[in-house]
């Protein structure tokens, strides 16, 4: 929560960490903040309750030696990100940067709760000790989640769906044409299909389920809708939800006109 970027959701939670700073993506100036008392750097690749933000040209590989250069641990979080969702089974893929600790959650568990802080040896080995045993859990790794996260695994690799997610990504992109829509952004199945107001958004989104959908808001994002299907999505069913998503749009257009 200390480094949760907005006050709504963590000022509940307070006292929270002293000495969490926040820089804007996409800054170059502002990774001069980065110094020798700087203990780590997290951010997401991909920023995607941002509304699914790529980094610009060269922003993680600046980062990525700012952080080498002052000794602070580069923390990658692809728990939304990670197991294909962008057309790469990692989104680090992308990109070539190479994070000291990994954090993934959400498709891992293939549905059931589970998450992953992976690293190298020898920053694990740094939690075992001062306290010991400081930094475990009790249901960590329960095999029944496990299970079902190796499960899930092996469909993805065989069903060679991390492939499969660019081409699906063209349909919706070829697909979605309409004029509340300003513009769609993201990779893979990531997507953030940004309407001309905030009005027409909400609009959309509460009056979805009346034409079979699902939509989904981003957190930090007010004027877009979230397209994150799951990847066993069929051509047919990405071309029959753009259909029903075009008439939704046509409805919200004619609504939120004002009188």
């Amino acid at each position: 929560m200390s480094i949760q970027g907005s006050e709504i959701y963590r000022n509940a939670f307070r006292p929270l960490l002293p000495d969490t700073w926040e820089i804007p993506f996409n800054d170059f100036e502002a990774l001069n903040i980065i110094d020798e008392r700087t203990a780590c750097v997290v951010i997401e690749p991909v920023q995607a309750e941002a509304g699914v933000i790529y980094p610009a040209a060269g922003y993680l590989e600046d980062i990525r030696q700012r952080c080498s250069k002052t000794g602070a641990l580069l923390v990658f979080d692809e728990v939304q990100t990670g197991f294909g969702r962008t057309g790469k089974m990692f989104a680090i893929g992308k990109f070539g940067v190479v994070p000291d600790i990994l954090v993934l959650a959400k498709a891992l568990g293939g549905g059931m709760p589970l998450g992953a802080f992976i690293s190298s040896n020898e920053i694990m080995s740094s939690l075992i000790s001062n306290p010991p045993l400081g930094h475990i859990t009790t249901f960590g790794g329960h095999p029944v989640c496990c299970a079902a996260g190796l499960a899930s695994l092996g469909v993805i690799i065989d069903g060679n769906l991390v492939s499969l997610c660019e081409s699906k990504s063209a349909i919706f992109r070829k697909e979605l044409l309409h004029p509340l829509i300003k513009e769609i952004r993201g990779e893979g199945l990531l997507l953030a299909v940004q309407l001309k107001t905030q009005e027409a958004v909400n609009w959309a989104i509460s009056h979805a389920p009346e034409h079979g959908l699902v939509l989904d808001y981003f957190l930090f994002c007010p004027d877009a809708v979230r397209i994150a299907p799951p990847l066993i999505i069929s051509n047919d069913e990405i071309t029959d939800a753009c259909s029903r998503f075009k008439v939704l749009l046509d409805e919200a257009d004619k609504n939120i006109k004002p009188l």
